[in-house]
């Protein structure tokens, strides 16, 4: 396992600035698309209490999650950015443009046509106001009725993910030399979602890839810790490392397409995927003898840059040597998310 840079938001927030930290940040996320962010307003507990809040959540029958299911849309496809996706709903495809740069030690497990965890979806934010992809900037969360706090829970967490968010984008763009809000601005009205993940242990074991190979469209995905290890991931130079969080109090910050795209590749977006390994197995055991039904469950969040900007170089990037790659592909961010939604939205 690699020894992942951890970074302490608290020196940044004190005095407004930690000019070693907002480096380290960049030459984390550049090198291992990821960094741990160890920030004093995760308020104690609320990472287990959103964890178990979502494991009540999946545990309930299919038929009542299945209420819980965003309505079709008018010309009937079926899109889950809020509320319930059931599971097999998340189709990896085979990344064969990066594939062959893979060493064939470090090379992923075969990814499944379809993904058996499911996910929960949950609006948080401040969505723009008017936008031109209603579709996405959806801003009144779907709620789960049948679980005590979720609505509570869920807001909590995301608070907390957002405020963390802006740190993290500010530190960013300091740590490259460029205007603290460089990144700050394109997210404050983001479409960001709670996006934890459930996979019933139960039924499914070691071997079982939980996610496929892929990365995340999104600017940047923050979770707070799992209840199960599993996740793996891969630097810019194709090393395949483990990630673990060292306790409840940290956070991962992975990098997704879109922050790969601002950078004009700078930072490169994360690859990773979930493989259901050894570790822990004597526990999971010990669950289900003792009659117990465990869950993977993550706390995952996707956070975008908002709907009306451009998904193109920004600032000093501009001027990098790949630059005109991305250039070339320029397009609104909302237009991008939702070429990636309709393109796995099911007729209903």
């Amino acid at each position: 396992m690699k020894d992942i840079p951890i970074i302490d938001t608290s020196k940044f927030l004190a005095q407004g600035g930690d000019d070693e930290q907002c480096v380290a940040l960049k030459d984390a996320v550049s090198h291992y698309g990821l960094a741990i962010i160890l920030d004093e307003r995760v308020e104690p507990g609320l990472p287990v209490k959103y964890r178990e809040v979502a494991q009540e959540v999946f545990k309930l029958p299919p038929d009542v999650k299945a209420k819980y299911i965003q309505p079709p849309l008018e010309d009937g496809r079926q899109l889950y950015e809020n509320g319930w996706r059931p599971p097999f709903t998340e189709r990896p495809r085979r990344r064969d443009e990066v594939l062959h740069l893979i060493p064939d030690q470090a090379k992923p497990k075969d990814p499944p046509s379809e993904d058996p965890k499911e996910r929960l979806m949950y609006p948080f934010g401040k969505p723009r106001q008017g936008s031109q992809f209603p579709t996405i900037d959806l801003a009144e969360p779907i709620i789960v009725n049948e679980v005590e706090g979720y609505r509570e829970t869920s807001e909590a967490w995301g608070r907390t993910m957002y405020m963390v968010l802006m740190t993290v984008a500010q530190m960013l763009a300091i740590g490259f030399g460029e205007p603290r809000d460089l990144f700050w601005s394109l997210l404050e009205h983001g479409p960001h979602r709670l996006a934890p993940t459930g996979l019933d242990l139960s039924k499914w074991g070691p071997g079982t890839v939980a996610a496929g190979f892929h990365n995340d469209m999104s600017a940047f995905t923050l979770h707070g810790m799992s209840n199960w290890p599993g996740l793996w991931a891969w630097t810019r130079f194709w090393e395949k490392f483990a990630v673990r969080l060292p306790d409840e109090r940290h956070l991962l910050l992975q990098v997704g397409r879109a922050l790969e795209h601002l950078t004009a590749g700078a930072v490169m977006r994360g690859y990773h995927e979930v493989v259901i390994g050894e570790e822990r197995q004597d526990i999971l055991r010990a669950l289900l003898l003792a009659g117990q039904k465990p869950w993977r469950v993550t706390t995952t969040s996707f956070c975008h840059i908002a709907t009306d900007s451009w998904l193109e170089p920004i600032g000093g990037f501009v001027n990098l040597p790949l630059a005109e790659k991305y250039i070339v592909q320029r397009i609104l961010s909302g237009a991008r998310q939702e070429e990636s939604i309709f393109r796995k939205a099911r007729r209903a």
